[in-house]
Parts: C-alpha cells; structure tokens; sequence
C-alpha cells in the first residue's frame, strides 16, 4: 500500500490535505467530509507567506547567527505556503549522528526487528500558510476555523486509489493572546489562528519546548501584515 503524509496545508479554512510520500499531487478531500462553505471572496490570493516571513522577522525572534535563511514555497498547496530554514548550530555534527542513525536502523531492519525510522534534523523550520480566503464576517470566519479544527482533532475520509482513507488525529491546545481564537497542535508544532477575517497557521519546528511560545510571537508579530 502506497504510504501516505500529513501536510499542514489550509483548504479554504479546513487544515487538511494528504499527498504522497513520494512528492506526488495532493489527494482531494472527499467533499462530504468538510464543514460547510461560508460566502467569501478572495482578494488577498495573491498574499506572498514567503515575503511576510521576511528576514526580520525571523531574526527578531530566532538566534540565527549569520545562518542563510532559505525559503521555498509549496507546489501542492491550495493556499500559499512557504517555509522558511536555516541550518543548526551543530549541523555538522548532527549530521554525522544521522548517518549512523541511518546505518543502524537499516542494519536492524535486515535482522528483521520492528524498529523506527530516525528523525534527526539538522535545519529549524518556520512555516506560514495563509487562507486565501477573506470572509465577510468575523463569525463566519470563526465558524469556518472550528470546522478545520474538528477534522484536525476528528479527522477526514479522503479517497485515495485504494479506497477510502481517515486522516490522523491530532490533540489541540486553546491558545490565548494571539488573534480572535487560537489552537496549537503539539503533533504538527503549529499553531492555527483566526483572526476578524483571516485564517493562517504558523509552524516551528527546532526541536525546542519553546516552538509553540515562537510560533505565538511570530503569528502576533505578522497578523497586522495580513
């Protein structure tokens, strides 16, 4: 069965989206699984997430040292996202942790034992999706928000070519002080927020128990912008 990823991308207000591992095009939600539309318009499509985490931003509120931050945008998202990364510190170093992580868990598969893949990153993260979509009221906006969180913590069906599959489940965390509501995803290291009439999503991903206090910051410091 082919495997299948989670990619935090914003449909309209609605978190979900399943792609392949392989890089392929996103699998379409099955439309009766998603919270009703709302009457919106969309005149902010053209909102760039990788000129609102500009330079300054990011440095305001990471040590990046003299790091080079690259960005890259999402080919497979509906609405614009971008990441944005820069090496650790000890890049080097974990790097060769990697390695032999690597070789250790290919030489216990051949053994046959039941073991993890390793996840060992040597870059930080930040990213920003940015709903396109401008609602004509803030309780429609709202309304559209609780829907997405519901199929975060619920999940969705999504028709695949091998039938019908549910999507993960995560835990949220009411966040307060940033936009008119807020919830954090541990699972995700993102952070979803809605303001009067905008839906976007912040993740930070270092490894740090302060990605969800980064992501508070940096989604209070950009919200004007949007």
């Amino acid at each position: 069965m082919k495997k299948l990823c989670l990619k935090t991308i914003a449909l309209t207000g609605v978190l979900l989206a399943l792609t392949a591992c392989n890089g392929e095009k996103p699998a379409a939600p099955s439309a009766s699984t998603l919270p009703a539309a709302a009457e919106v318009k969309t005149s902010k499509a053209d909102l760039s997430p990788c000129e609102v985490l500009s330079d300054d931003v990011i440095r305001r509120h990471f040590d990046t040292a003299d790091a080079e931050l690259t960005r890259k945008q999402s080919r497979y998202s509906d609405d614009p996202l971008c990441t944005v990364s820069w090496p650790k510190p000890n890049a080097a170093e974990l790097e060769q942790q990697r390695a032999q992580a690597m070789s250790d868990y290919m030489t216990r598969k051949m053994r046959g034992e039941s073991v993890e893949r390793p996840s060992l990153r040597t870059t930080n993260e930040v990213t920003l999706t940015i709903a396109k979509t401008d609602f004509e009221s803030a309780e429609r906006a709202l309304e559209s928000f609780d829907g997405a969180m519901r199929v975060l913590s619920e999940g969705m069906t999504v028709k695949t070519d091998r039938g019908e599959m549910k999507s993960p489940t995560y835990e949220l965390q009411p966040v307060t002080g940033v936009g008119a509501r807020a919830m954090w995803a541990a699972g995700l290291s993102q952070l979803s927020v809605v303001t009067d009439d905008r839906i976007f999503h912040v993740g930070v991903v270092t490894g740090s128990e302060s990605d969800q206090e980064k992501a508070k910051a940096i989604a209070n410091d950009i919200a004007p912008s949007l």
